[in-house]
């Protein structure tokens, strides 16, 4: 398959996500993290287990020769070719008389050493450019990259810039990573005519890194920057963790995670095989523990901190079947546990939901007793003058809980709760410029309306307020003109407790 490994999807915070766009997301990884795993398991690579340090980089191809072990048994080089071995051991004559010419062409042998250097050198470059070991360097300045290493950027003492190398004489995979919790950012930038997308490169929170890939096309050479954030709990965003920076191989055990998960929440790599949850590893919190040392040679960890993931990269390992490998309406409900709830109808139900959105329990509840009307007052009114005047009413229609004060036209609230305010005033008579109305918590206005110019007689202004109330504080109605005069009548005063 090629699935591209890039993130398409952006959740947004406090949006509705169904479950179908979670599937799709999960299945997208899965096939990403199976495709990984199908090119991991075509390379040369030793066991997990494995205590050496040998370095398994492949030596330039020679026709028909074979590949084995050099003396000092921490490499591979070419050796005879198979016609060559066949000869060796029909004709071991030509295999003295092979030697005692190598012995006296010392020149021979030197320029086959060259070419044996050159041949690692290659292979070294080859393995940069694919990305599978990167070397990692501890910066806490401006640096100037080579192909084939991470730098490991520490911020805390100021911003970073990483110059990439040129492509065309030293082009090949760049890795770039900042650990320090400050607001100083790494970037990256291209040398010369070379390009860089996106453009700026930057890495600003901690955890963040980004990996560096050069094209192979011909000028212009251009660098695309494949960034992954900090891990946050659900997203299956990587965490890479470095040898000698974040652990030592061959001693550690265990990993710092930048956010807590549990076991089943976290996908773990290294060296890239995947490992079993609980047999190899287990999570509490932020600490990733390994039932055994990390082996020696493991150069970088990669952990997905997700949701539970036992139907993703684990599925062979667990066998069990997860949401990735059910289609739609494969579940009925014959197949759904039973819960405590018993079937039948509830009247005003209070119900609790677990977190797979299951009924757990279900009983009849109360009928609300909200909204409910509070006060109706009316047959208002005010004379105005330039500073706020109160109203007064002269006719109580309904007052529930009797907190209406006709002395101090004051009504005081009740009890805490969220409440609607509606004020309805009419203009009598003016000469004003401007006429304003107010509703007025204890001292302050909190909702006002104007009639600019003045309005004329029988001109209306209507105030509507919603808010949380504190029992005890007093709400009142006022009015005032600009400069003029003016009147007001006919002031209906309603509130209502919403809940």
């Amino acid at each position: 398959r090629g699935v591209p490994l890039a993130r398409t999807s952006d959740f947004q915070a406090g949006q509705d996500i169904r479950a179908g766009v979670f599937n799709d997301e999960f299945d997208r990884l899965a096939a990403m993290v199976q495709q990984v795993d199908d090119s991991l398991s075509r390379v040369v690579r030793r066991a997990a287990s494995a205590t050496g340090t040998a370095d398994l980089t492949l030596p330039e191809p020679v026709a028909n020769a074979l590949i084995g072990w050099n003396a000092a048994a921490d490499g591979l080089e070419n050796g005879p070719t198979a016609t060559e071995v066949s000869n060796a051991e029909g004709h071991p004559t030509n295999a003295a008389g092979s030697a005692a010419a190598a012995a006296s062409s010392p020149s021979d042998a030197a320029s086959s050493a060259s070419d044996a250097a050159a041949s690692a050198t290659a292979a070294q470059a080859a393995a940069a450019q694919a990305g599978l070991s990167l070397d990692p360097v501890p910066v806490s300045g401006n640096v100037t990259a080579e192909a084939g290493k991470i730098y490991i950027c520490d911020t805390s003492g100021g911003a970073i810039t990483v110059t990439l190398p040129v492509i065309a004489t030293g082009g090949g995979v760049v890795g770039v990573k900042k650990v320090s919790a400050d607001t100083n950012a790494v970037s990256i930038v291209a040398q010369g005519t070379d390009t860089i997308s996106p453009d700026p490169s930057t890495l600003t929170g901690r955890g963040d890194w980004c990996m560096c890939y050069p094209d192979a096309d011909v000028s212009p050479d251009a660098w695309s920057v494949m960034a992954v954030g900090a891990a946050v709990a659900g997203s299956m965003a990587p965490e890479v963790f470095v040898d000698g920076v974040d652990y030592t191989s061959g001693s550690s055990t265990t990993l710092t995670l930048s956010v807590a998960a549990t076991t089943a929440q976290v996908m773990v790599f290294m060296g890239g095989a995947i490992q079993r949850p609980t047999t190899d590893y287990s999570v509490s919190g932020t600490t990733l523990t390994f039932t055994s040392a990390i082996p020696s040679g493991v150069d970088t960890i990669l952990a997905f901190v997700g949701q539970n993931h036992n139907s993703l990269g684990d599925l062979a390992l667990l066998d069990t079947v997860g949401t990735p490998e059910l289609t739609d309406g494969a579940v009925t409900t014959p197949k759904l546990a039973h819960t405590a709830v018993s079937p039948g109808s509830y009247t005003n139900a209070d119900i609790t939901v677990n977190q797979q959105g299951q009924i757990t329990a279900a009983a009849n509840g109360s009928a609300s007793t909200y909204p409910k009307l509070q006060l109706v007052v009316q047959d208002g009114a005010c004379s105005l003058t330039t500073s706020y005047s109160l109203c007064t009413f002269s006719t109580e229609i309904f007052d529930s809980e009797s907190a209406f004060d006709p002395g101090t036209e004051t009504w005081t609230v009740p009890a805490n709760g969220t409440y609607m305010i509606e004020a309805d005033f009419m203009l009598n008579s003016t000469t004003a410029n401007e006429v304003t109305c107010a509703v007025r918590v204890d001292t302050t206005n909190v909702k006002e309306r104007s009639l600019s110019g003045g309005g004329a007689a029988g001109d209306r202004l209507r105030i509507v307020y919603v808010a949380a109330l504190t029992a005890s504080q007093d709400v009142t109605l006022r009015g005032k003109i600009a400069t003029g005069g003016a009147s007001l009548s006919d002031i209906n005063l309603l509130i209502t407790r919403l809940f």
